[in-house]
């Protein structure tokens, strides 16, 4: 019997290392975990457990900015806020609802409204008139945007979301009209001016004309956009 080399148990060890396909780590993705107290706590899970996981707990929410301190809804992907003028509470100017429970914006999904700020000091409000859009189509735009359509070609109507470094905004427009409120954060003198546009043909009807351009502040609590962690 002949005896192996040194030389051949480490050529056979480097064999069986190289045999062995490497394995990454898996996708994770984090959510907001209801513990039954009433607050929530972070986890981060592999894709497929977290996913499970949802499904299985009525109350868990996706994260906002990598914390569960300021959610949304289970159901809502997106959200624009306006304040009351007279109590100082948040008003509804949008949301992206995820009417199919696929935690990701595609057909099926809605865009509902509200009211809308006619101001940056949010003096008054006013309803759109129609409140609920059922889209055909919807993507993340980027990582701080949702895009919407009702029906995909040039002239149907449309939304966008947008909860950036650098702005706050809710848009929509089709060939009847546009409407439009940016909240840019930076100086007086940037080349991006705070915006509120208001033409009563746009996709839900606003019912009063505005058109408002001011220049920026650090963040104006005219409109407020969250949307969640993908």
């Amino acid at each position: 019997m002949k005896t192996p080399t040194r030389i051949g148990i480490a050529l056979a060890a480097i064999t069986l290392l190289t045999a062995v396909p490497a394995t990454g780590a898996p996708e994770t993705e984090q959510i907001c975990h209801d513990n039954g107290t009433g607050s929530l706590s972070l986890l981060t899970l592999p894709t497929t457990a977290a996913a499970n996981h949802a499904a299985n707990h009525d109350h868990d929410v996706p994260p906002v900015d990598g914390n569960c301190t300021d959610t949304l809804p289970r159901d809502v992907l997106a959200q624009a806020t306006t304040v009351h003028p007279v109590t100082g509470e948040s008003v509804m100017v949008a949301e992206f609802v995820d009417a199919n429970g696929s935690r990701e914006p595609d057909a099926g999904d809605v865009v509902r409204t509200g009211a809308y700020p006619l101001d940056f000091a949010v003096t008054g409000i006013a309803p759109f008139a129609v409140t609920e859009h059922v889209l055909v189509e919807a993507e993340w735009f980027s990582e701080n945007s949702i895009d919407a359509l009702i029906v995909p070609n040039a002239i149907s109507p449309n939304f966008r979301f947008t909860d950036s470094d650098f702005k706050d905004g809710f848009s929509e427009a089709w060939d009847g009209g546009f409407s439009a409120f940016n909240d840019f954060y930076g100086e007086a003198g940037s080349s991006f001016l705070d915006g509120i546009y208001i033409e009563e043909g746009s996709p839900s009807l606003p019912t009063v004309h505005a058109w408002v351009i001011g220049e920026p502040e650090d963040d104006d609590d005219f409109l407020d956009v969250t949307i969640v962690d993908h």
